[in-house]
């Protein structure tokens, strides 16, 4: 995890004019919050104590909600995809390396979203484990399926957008060998589609269509060649 004082430089960068549209800033900072937020679960997870566990469920909501919001706000402002590429655009998919930047950050901070997300289910089922309250137990379970509701949306993103960043016809053009000219948006994409592929919390086509994106991304890149498969 990086140090406490990466988050007050992070923010302090988003004030400078210079260095206010660089998307790496939004990226890395809400990156790292998601981050705190998942290791400050998973610590709750490990100490198995449910006066603990009760105690800092309505906390983790409260941290969650800003930054789900800050998020939100990030992903939606992607630029309109285009038709035909520009002459300075990325030939392979078609669109504006600006729209290729906006949107794997939107994939990177969705996949940290999703990440939060199935944490906070975990932390919520072992506390109704160990509850032994029907009035409460209501209201956590309730908490639980919004969680595996809310998770569901950056995964459609995540899968809707591979179809945008593989194209197709980029794996049918190049024949000649396993180096696929989107290697470096597949990189990208396998641990936002493995977090989707081994969730089991989304709907069963969500992880299908992980999976197959990952095989897919196997075969091309000459992955699945290599380890003799």
């Amino acid at each position: 995890m990086p140090p406490p004082e990466a988050v007050s430089w992070l923010q302090s960068m988003q004030t400078s004019p210079m260095a206010r549209n660089l998307l790496f800033l939004p990226s890395f900072l809400y990156g790292d919050l998601a981050s705190r937020i998942y290791g400050t679960i998973c610590d709750l997870i490990d100490q198995c104590s449910y006066d603990k566990l009760l105690e800092s469920i309505d906390d983790i909501i409260i941290a969650c909600k800003p930054l789900e919001s800050s998020i939100d706000t990030v992903v939606t402002q992607d630029p309109a995809l285009q038709s035909q590429p520009g002459p300075s655009d990325d030939l392979v998919t078609g669109q504006s390396h600006e729209w290729l930047m906006k949107q794997h950050a939107a994939n990177y901070l969705g996949a940290c979203l999703f990440q939060l997300y199935q944490g906070t289910v975990e932390l919520l089922s072992q506390t109704l484990k160990a509850n032994g309250s029907p009035k409460k137990d209501t209201a956590l379970l309730c908490l639980r399926e919004s969680n595996i509701e809310r998770l569901k949306h950056p995964a459609d993103r995540t899968l809707v957008s591979l179809a945008l960043l593989l194209p197709v016809k980029a794996a049918i053009a190049d024949r000649q060998g396993p180096n696929i000219p989107t290697w470096g948006h597949a990189l990208k994409l396998l641990w936002p589609l493995g977090l989707i592929s081994s969730s089991a919390h989304v709907h069963e086509s969500q992880r299908a269509a992980a999976n197959l994106g990952l095989l897919r991304i196997g075969h091309e890149a000459g992955i699945m060649q290599a380890v003799g498969r």
